[in-house]
């Protein structure tokens, strides 16, 4: 109780509440809201007055929906869409303050073709697994289920990194009547007609039962490899991977120097997946027999593992003892796994440090690879 107090007195005390205070003052004054884009309360996306176009229902929970919406606003600092001076999100009510901020000196673009905000908040913009889970596969539920042909402008961030930049450009090349429009963040853009993505990330690859699910991670996974032109190996020439995080902070395995050894002696390639590419990675997973590493996001590679081999790709995720604890139940994966029709293990091991590392039990993991490689 005593900690939650502190953790709750830093936070009245650090610059970034202060100014998300200040910025709420302020807009309360709808001379400085309309001036400086300053607008602090949402709107859900179901008040918002707009044509259903696609949705993915199951068990009378929606999944996803893309809705067309007339005179919306996107904004470059915050990715919020406003709606008559709220922004758009899936509750009614008072923002947080990552999406409560000025823009000074506003520039304004005018779109008048259809549009997509992809530009979403700044913190985690970047993030792998978020990229492509929560940005591009539903914009690519939205293509395929509304097969447009009409010119389609998608509004991202100009600060991308490679990744984004080489995906945006595999889409592009795959489907002639897009374009990811980048904006700096003093940019508001002013669309005539524009869809409002909605998804339920985990009901939304829990959901495996869905058909359109399964199609569009081999649609993604086929359009990245035609870019990159990546070739399949014969499976005997497949990979056995080890996928290393002596480079991060987060999840190491601390006594690795021990283990590795014994991997390479069964022919394990030990990688640190951020000294490669994107094209190298997709390599590495469409071209893999058996992938091993601690939970991170490395595995959104999975969506680019070859489930028309003849026998499935196999996975060890190794879990520290409390990381469900630490930052809840954690299925995704599990989910993307069964998706891909991918043999999919867990390992947890008996304790967990600091920064999530842990020691592995060398002897117990031998055992199981040994035994799933040779099943």
């Amino acid at each position: 109780m005593q900690k939650k107090k502190k953790r709750s007195f830093f936070k009245k005390i650090s610059i970034r509440y202060l100014k998300s205070s200040i910025y709420n003052i302020l807009a309360k004054s709808k001379f400085i809201a309309n001036k400086f884009y300053l607008y602090n309360k949402s709107i859900s996306f179901h008040d918002v007055n707009g044509i259903e176009k696609a949705m993915i229902k199951s068990d009378n929970d929606l999944v996803f929906i893309a809705k067309e919406l007339q005179d919306v606003i996107f904004q470059g600092n915050t990715g919020n869409t406003i709606y008559r001076n709220k922004s758009i999100t899936n509750y009614n009510g008072y923002l947080t303050q990552n999406y409560i901020k000025p823009i000074f000196r506003s520039k304004i673009v005018e779109e008048n073709t259809l549009s997509i905000n992809l530009i979403g908040i700044r913190k985690g913009h970047k993030h792998f697994f978020h990229f492509f889970f929560d940005y591009i596969m539903p914009l690519l539920i939205y293509i395929k289920m509304s097969n447009i042909k009409e010119n389609l402008s998608i509004f991202v961030r100009s600060d991308n990194s490679t990744v984004q930049l080489e995906t945006f450009k595999a889409l592009e090349n795959n489907f002639s009547n897009i374009k990811f429009i980048r904006i700096k963040e003093n940019q508001i853009v002013q669309c005539k007609k524009a869809f409002y993505l909605y998804h339920n990330h985990h009901a939304l690859y829990y959901k495996n039962e869905n058909q359109e699910i399964k199609e569009i991670f081999n649609d993604l996974r086929l359009i990245l490899i035609k870019y990159y032109n990546i070739k399949n190996l014969p499976y005997a020439e497949n990979y056995k991977l080890y996928i290393s995080r002596s480079k991060t902070r987060l999840r190491r395995t601390l006594n690795e120097k021990k283990l590795i050894p014994l991997l390479k002696e069964r022919g394990f390639k030990v990688v640190n997946l951020e000294d490669f590419n994107l094209k190298e990675q997709i390599n590495f997973f469409n071209n893999a027999k058996i992938i091993i590493g601690a939970h991170g996001a490395g595995f959104t590679n999975l969506i680019f593992c070859n489930s028309l081999k003849t026998k499935a790709t196999k996975i060890i995720e190794i879990f520290p003892k409390n990381l469900h604890k630490t930052i809840g139940n954690i299925t995704d994966f599990r989910d993307i796994s069964k998706i891909k029709d991918i043999k999919r293990y867990e390992f947890t091991t008996n304790n967990q440090l600091i920064w999530q590392c842990f020691f592995i039990d060398v002897k117990k993991i031998i055992k199981l690879i040994d035994a799933i490689d040779n099943d």
